[in-house]
């Protein structure tokens, strides 16, 4: 069972200002994702940051509870876009950052989570080839 430790998580100041700054967006609703293939400082291809606003859910049980959903659906489906990494051997920050003004349901989160990680697969491809 694929797990995401600390290692897998986005921490770095430096590199959340550069995925910021140089990184690439799209969204699909309700997550806008910013990505960078970039260096990391761990030995995993990809470490991600979520991330849920305040101004778009006020309650914090409530932006906890879609900040596990998330993290659940891409801990359950991260090896489709590790293999690509792994494969070319090149690394890539991600931030996943929940836009709805409402909570939606793990049903419908992990097939757009699916769809997020094929995209970034494809633009890898695109953008490698």
């Amino acid at each position: 069972m694929p797990s995401l430790g600390k290692e897998e998580r986005l921490c770095d100041r430096s590199i959340i200002i550069q995925l910021s700054k140089k990184g690439s967006t799209f969204t699909i609703y309700p997550l806008r994702v910013n990505w960078l293939f970039t260096s990391l400082p761990s030995a995993y291809p990809a470490q991600v940051l979520i991330a849920v606003n305040r101004r778009t859910l006020r309650k914090a049980v409530d932006r906890n509870t879609v900040k596990r959903m998330i993290r659940e659906a891409y801990r359950q489906n991260k090896t489709i876009i590790y293999d690509t990494l792994q494969k070319m051997g090149k690394q890539c920050a991600l931030s996943l950052v929940y836009v709805a003004d409402k909570k939606v349901s793990y049903k419908e989160i992990e097939p757009i989570i699916i769809v997020i990680l094929r995209r970034l697969v494809s633009e890898y491809e695109r953008s490698a080839g």
